[in-house]
This record gives structure tokens, C-alpha cells and sequence, in this order.
């Protein structure tokens, strides 16, 4: 099945409307036009500084943030066959989240390259023990269960690291687990695209999988695709897609979830060429939206990203349920 023209360029569009709104807005009053040739300047100016040093950095991050995230909950989605799956529920952002409490309440660490390093090792490492699981569970009902009781799990053991921090520690990582896109910075840029850009990159060699599993491990035989190869390789990379946005954002919920469901409800398409690139396209627009709407409250004072992602993503979700259910029983 394919999608309609008009829905590429309507992501494209409000996507890039987003993008110059991301640019043009902040506690700085600069006009849109100024904001946007300052971009480009290579004069030493206030304004260049805000727009190149803050806002750029930041806009990038909150699109390739919910672009990366997205697809990492369709590939998880596509891989356990449950819409409810995801990288935040299913425990690799606790992952992330144990791994820099651990490096924070080490002392001395606070922003420095050990953070990212941790964060997306302690991602990969919840990913591997899905996996290890996988070799004993059979159902994926089962699979996703276990994922839920290692979130719960990694979220006591930060809990318990809390209890024991000191109030400077505990006041870093509390800020960092409430999710910002603007702690990235433009010394970390080309760092944070060569990664996030190589993750998302990686995700179109997988389409042949993920299409041949909508049809069961029969279906990845059927095509000549090893199963259990199939599963690692799409695990470990919705878990390094994870890892890095959580490294430099913090964890994030609800996007994930939510955007992977808006797309099928849009497009009516199974087929994951049609999928990934819509799904990075809509990830992106609801990241720079929640980045805009949390910037919003004050001049100087902003939401938590994990505020905004969860006040959208929750209401959208339980409303694709219930059509879901509704459709169903009809």
C-alpha cells in the first residue's frame, strides 16, 4: 500500500516550519529574519552566539531526538508484535538512566565524556538481558513483560543511588532525568549527528526484516533471514539510538510510544519502507513541537521535556487504543 504524496509533504512542511520556529523563538527577542541570517554570519555577535551556540544546537536536538526515539519504539513495536512497546517502557532508557546515575553519584563527572559513554553502554546492557531472556521465552507477550519488570528494576536501583547522593549530585541528575533538549551543546554537535545520523542511517538496512517479522519467525525463514540475528541486530540498534539521545537529552517518554501508532493510523501501511521515514519525519515534527511548547511558561524558565512528551503522548495513545478497540469489536 502505498502513502499519499500529500502526507510526505505535510510532515515536510511542518517540520520545517518547526525547525525556522525553533530557530526564531526563545527568552531573546530576535526578529525571524535576523535570527535566521545569523545562521550564516561569521561575525562575532550577540545574536550569532544565541542562534548558533544555543538555539541551533538545540533545535537540532530536539529533531533528531524525536526522529531517533520514534524509531526506536517502531522497531521495538515491530520486534515484540505489541504496540504498547517501546524504549522508555520496555527498560533501555533505564538503562541509560542507571549507567549516568551510577558516573554522577561518582563524583566529578557531571558533563563530561563519560556521561554519553555511560549512557549508552547501560542502554545496550538492558538491551543484551532482553535478549539473553528471549533465548528462554518463547512468547513475546512473555518478552515484553520481562522488559517492563527491568525497567522497574533499573528505576529502584536509582532510586536507591538517589537515597545515598549528595544534594549536588542528586539536584545534577534529577535535572538531567526530567529530559532537556537544550543541554546539548555545540562542542557536542558533531559528535551527537555522526551518531544519531549513522543510528538512523542503519535503521533502512533492517526494512527486509522487520517486513519479513510482521509474518512470525516463518516469515524470516521463508526469506532466508536468520531469526535470532534479526532480533539482535534490531535490539541493539533501537538500543544505540536510545543511548544516544538519552546520553545528551536525558530520558524521554511517551515519543517513542506515541509516534510510531500516529503514523500506522495515518498512512493504513504495514510496510516499514513507508514506515521509517514517516515515522522519522513525525518524530521529528512532535520533538520540536514538545521543545517549543516548553519554552513557552516564562522568558527565562522551561518545562521539562519529559513534561511536555507526556502530557501529548499519553491522551494520543489512549485515544488510538480505543479506536484500535472500537474498530475491533465493530
Amino acid at each position: 500500500m502505498k502513502s499519499s504524496p500529500i502526507i510526505w509533504i505535510s510532515f515536510s512542511l511542518i517540520a520545517l516550519i518547526l525547525f525556522v520556529l525553533g530557530i526564531g523563538m526563545g527568552s531573546a527577542n530576535i526578529d525571524f529574519s535576523d535570527a535566521l541570517s545569523s545562521l550564516f554570519s561569521s561575525e562575532s555577535t550577540k545574536t550569532s552566539y544565541i542562534i548558533q551556540e544555543i538555539r541551533l544546537p538545540r533545535t537540532i536536538a530536539a529533531l533528531l531526538g524525536g526522529a531517533s526515539l520514534a524509531v526506536a519504539g517502531l522497531l521495538m513495536q515491530t520486534l515484540f508484535a505489541n504496540v504498547l512497546a517501546g524504549p522508555y517502557i520496555l527498560g533501555i532508557s533505564s538503562g541509560a538512566s542507571l549507567a549516568v546515575a551510577i558516573v554522577m553519584m561518582a563524583g566529578g563527572l557531571v558533563g563530561s565524556f563519560f556521561i554519553p559513554f555511560a549512557a549508552m553502554l547501560g542502554s545496550m546492557a538492558f538491551a543484551l538481558l532482553i535478549l539473553l531472556a528471549a533465548r528462554w521465552v518463547r512468547q513475546k507477550v512473555y518478552l515484553l513483560i520481562i522488559g517492563v519488570m527491568l525497567a522497574s528494576f533499573g528505576s529502584a536501583f536509582v532510586g536507591i543511588i538517589e537515597y545515598f547522593g549528595e544534594a549536588n549530585q542528586l539536584k545534577s541528575f534529577v535535572l538531567w532525568s526530567m529530559g532537556d533538549f537544550g543541554g546539548l551543546t555545540a562542542d557536542d554537535l558533531d559528535v551527537f549527528l555522526t551518531l544519531s545520523l549513522l543510528s538512523l542511517a542503519s535503521t533502512f538496512f533492517l526494512i527486509v526484516p522487520l517486513n519479513a517479522m510482521l509474518l512470525g519467525d516463518e516469515g524470516l525463514q521463508r526469506a532466508g533471514i536468520n531469526p535470532k540475528n534479526s532480533r539482535f541486530a534490531i535490539l541493539i540498534v533501537a538500543a544505540v539510538l536510545t543511548g544516544v539521545i538519552t546520553a545528551y537529552c536525558g530520558p524521554i517518554a511517551f515519543i517513542g510510544l506515541a509516534v510510531p501508532n500516529i503514523v500506522r493510523f495515518v498512512v493504513k501501511s504495514p510496510s516499514h519502507h513507508i514506515l521509517i521515514p514517516l515515522v522519522i519525519l513525525c518524530g521529528a515534527c512532535v520533538g520540536m513541537f514538545c521543545d517549543l511548547l516548553s519554552r513557552l511558561p516564562g522568558q527565562e524558565i522551561t518545562l521539562p521535556v519529559n513534561v511536555i512528551s507526556s502530557l501529548i503522548g499519553a491522551p494520543i495513545v489512549v485515544l488510538i487504543l480505543l479506536r484500535r478497540q472500537s474498530q475491533s469489536i465493530s
